[in-house]
């Protein structure tokens, strides 16, 4: 399967309409053949960075539009806090994250309009929590993240974390 980038297939159809007289930029005629044949355009040698994040989320030669985006989350501290981020999500959407304790309670639950992010696919939400972050080692996890995409009707996977006591 032929793979074109846009940023490369705009010169690719300048070359070729120069190379076939469709094109005159000297104020010569359209008729005129072009002195010498355009130079080729060269693939990217630095593809972007979420090249290969997207070829594991759409596998080249399936289409698309019947593949359910797998959603992401991934945690971090930040001022001693848990932070929990969703990606993949719908840009422009309301998205969900929520977290639970394993007995079911329930412990945050923001709900946030998923917006794009430079270094991440997709819509991104951010949420911080008041959980302390991180726990003491060898914490047990004692509950569980999950963010819901309210377009797609899309759970992601459970992330498994210690939920360490609350900051006032």
């Amino acid at each position: 399967m032929l793979t074109i980038r846009i940023r490369h297939f705009i010169p690719l159809v300048i070359a070729t309409a120069l190379a076939t007289g469709g094109i005159s930029l000297s104020g010569a005629s359209a008729d005129a053949a072009p002195a010498t044949a355009p130079a080729l355009v060269t693939p990217d040698p630095d593809p972007s960075p979420n090249t290969e994040l997207l070829k594991r989320i759409f596998p080249p030669g399936q289409k698309t539009d019947k593949i359910k985006r797998q959603l992401y989350l991934y945690t971090y501290a930040f001022d001693g806090d848990l932070n929990v981020a969703a990606l993949n999500l719908s840009a422009g959407y309301p998205a969900t994250i929520l977290i639970k304790r394993y007995s079911g309670e329930v412990v945050v639950n923001a709900t946030k309009t998923a917006k794009p992010h430079p270094s991440h696919p997709g819509g991104t939400i951010f949420v911080r929590t008041h959980f302390s972050w991180p726990c003491a080692p060898n914490s047990a996890n004692n509950g569980y993240i999950r963010a819901y995409d309210h377009r797609t009707k899309t759970w992601s996977k459970k992330l498994h974390v210690p939920l360490c006591q609350p900051i006032d």
